[in-house]
């Protein structure tokens, strides 16, 4: 036989012998791929089933015991956006009883419908499409009732019933393995952790002694030379509610100064008789006061309007009363991941997967934002027959005539001194002799900067965002801005002499002018001062359409406010570095200063 040679068998097909593939043997695999795909999809379906199911019940916390309960309550309580389109309307989808859909089979089904297209915030649209939602009208929760508590202002409603002791001191700040230090206050623990401040010292964060035991000494209890007597006036701090579901209104409700009057009361009026007033007998040294100031649990914390003051001083020359205060809003921006399948509580706005661990207390500190911007005023004349003086309060003698009455204006209405303030000063002098108190002058604050001007040029769209997640916008941090104090005063202050054994006979008052925060670009509401530079202005903001004409703030007694803060000694006059009488600019600063003398913490 002759054989091929092999080059020729692999070339040719022909030659090669042919191989029977046998169809039998695929059956096999094609039915357990079938039986694996409808065993992937069983099991995809679980897991989606059991998202929606347990996720739907994590749309009030977070993670176990985190949101949830007493420990949460106002993080779930204040936690809505609250400004503009997205506040509280009766009539349309954000009403107080659809904030939360908690019933469960109302989510489960809402989810089957329309695979959950609101199911995580991740974007700033903060408009919940309401075609899935229940037509009935569902009870409220408790979660509900704490929203519409906090909201409207009611917060101290029953502030005066709260009684605090030692042995009763909440416990507001705890570590928490997961998130490290965290603010677990509710609404009565918030209050009464205020009083407890003010009645018994705000230490909250003192250092462990060498025992482990905590230190309860406070600057009340250090032995300084001196000091406020029982007859000078105390640091008062009257708490306003903030009604903050009234701020998508137009023109700006007004804040009427009393109840009796037969005007319709709005929701944000307030009058004398509901201010809730906070005593700090702790504050009895100049020397001491950026210490003795109620700086770790202050009245912030139940009225945003007011400045989270740190230290106050006048200037060299006597001309001013220089204020350092800080932004509280900033210390509730801790942020945390969303959870895989968590649904935020309507009007809380995620960014970026990321949520705030007290977006409640973040967004009840909103007010903070507004003190940072300008408002102008304008001087008027009031004769309104419902706006009587009426009150409960011991009138005070002045020496300057009536109170000044001031509007919301535009740049254009507005006056000279009011252009650009934020606070109402008013001056008053304590005789320790006859021990009256009698108010000498009245001013407007002025900023040490501009806080808008300072955002333009640093490129960004906003000085303030509702959100909250704005922690990178460091000049947003502190708050400077002083009050100029009466002509007649200036002199006695520089050269110290309104201070005796350590205390000042000088007082001011500090009353905030109350606008909701604007959240439109700065240079659509800049002061008339910047249009003769090359900047394009664009005046979109408008004030008489936002508040007004006729915007008439409140009388000082019958507003929110900062009382009787000591006005000392120039700061060096104060620490013993010149003598007092002594004029600072015929001075020169020593070279070194003495390491051993003791000044208080």
């Amino acid at each position: 036989m002759t054989s091929l040679p092999i080059t020729r068998l692999i070339s040719d097909p022909l030659s090669q012998p042919k191989i029977m593939h046998s169809n039998k043997k695929k059956k096999p695999t094609v039915k357990l791929t079938l039986v694996g795909a409808i065993l992937l999809g069983i099991y995809a379906t679980f897991v989606y089933l059991i998202l929606v199911t347990f996720g739907e019940d994590s749309s009030l916390s977070s993670s176990p015991g985190e949101y949830s309960g007493a420990d949460g309550g106002l993080e779930v309580a204040t936690g809505m956006q609250i400004d503009g389109a997205n506040l509280l309307h009766r009539d349309e989808d954000t009403a107080i009883s659809q904030v939360f859909d908690t019933d469960k089979v109302d989510q489960i089904s809402e989810k089957s419908d329309k695979n959950s297209n609101s199911v995580i915030n991740n974007n700033n649209d903060n408009k919940f499409s309401n075609n899935n939602t229940p037509q009935h009208k569902p009870s409220k929760t408790k979660e509900e009732e704490e929203l519409e508590y906090i909201l409207t202002g009611k917060i101290l409603n029953h502030a005066s019933e709260v009684k605090v002791t030692k042995d009763s001191i909440p416990q507001g700040v705890m570590q928490n393995e997961e998130h490290g230090i965290r603010d677990r206050r509710t609404a009565k623990d918030i209050v009464a952790s205020v009083l407890a401040a003010a009645e018994f010292g705000d230490r909250q964060y003192d250092d462990e002694e060498s025992d482990g035991q905590v230190s309860s000494i406070t600057m009340s209890q250090t032995v300084i030379e001196g000091g406020r007597t029982p007859q000078m006036p105390i640091l008062t701090a009257y708490c306003e509610p903030v009604n903050q579901t009234t701020w998508s209104i137009k023109p700006l409700p007004r804040r009427y100064n009393t109840q009796s009057s037969s005007q319709p009361q709005s929701s944000e009026a307030e009058s004398q008789s509901n201010l809730f007033s906070i005593q700090y007998p702790h504050l009895t040294s100049c020397k001491a006061l950026p210490s003795q100031f109620p700086i770790d649990t202050p009245p912030v914390d139940l009225d945003p309007f007011l400045p989270w003051i740190h230290d106050v001083f006048p200037s060299s020359d006597g001309k001013y009363i220089q204020f350092i205060a800080q932004n509280r809003r900033r210390c509730f921006n801790g942020q945390r991941r969303v959870y895989n399948g968590e649904r935020l509580p309507q009007g809380v706005v995620a960014h970026k997967n990321y949520v705030h661990l007290e977006y409640g207390k973040n967004y009840f500190m909103r007010p903070q934002a507004a003190l940072f911007q300008h408002v102008p005023v304008k001087k008027v004349e009031v004769s309104d027959e419902h706006d009587d003086d009426s009150s409960n309060h011991e009138k005070i003698a002045s020496t300057v005539g009536e109170e000044p009455r001031y509007r919301l204006a535009s740049h254009e209405d507005a006056d000279p001194d009011g252009m650009d303030t934020r606070f109402i000063c008013r001056f008053k002098s304590f005789d320790p002799d006859a021990t009256t108190l009698t108010i000498v002058g009245y001013s407007l604050s002025e900023f040490e900067l501009d806080y808008d001007f300072h955002t333009y040029r640093k490129g960004y769209l906003h000085t303030a965002t509702h959100e909250g997640y704005d922690n990178h916008m460091i000049w947003m941090s502190q708050l400077l801005f002083k009050c100029p104090i009466p002509e007649d005063w200036r002199d006695k202050v520089k050269l110290g002499d309104t201070v005796i054994n350590d205390y000042s006979t000088l007082y001011v008052d500090i009353i905030p002018i109350r606008t909701p925060p604007r959240y439109t670009p700065p240079r659509e509401f800049f002061q008339p001062k910047y249009r003769n530079s090359k900047m394009t202005l664009e005046n979109l903001f408008l004030p008489d359409d936002e508040w007004g004409k006729d915007h008439i703030l409140p009388k000082i007694d019958h507003s929110g406010r900062w009382e009787n803060i000591p006005i000392c000694m120039p700061s060096l006059m104060t620490h013993g570095l010149l003598p007092k009488g002594s004029d600072i600019r015929s001075h020169s600063l020593p070279d070194h200063t003495d390491n051993h003398v003791a000044f208080p913490p």
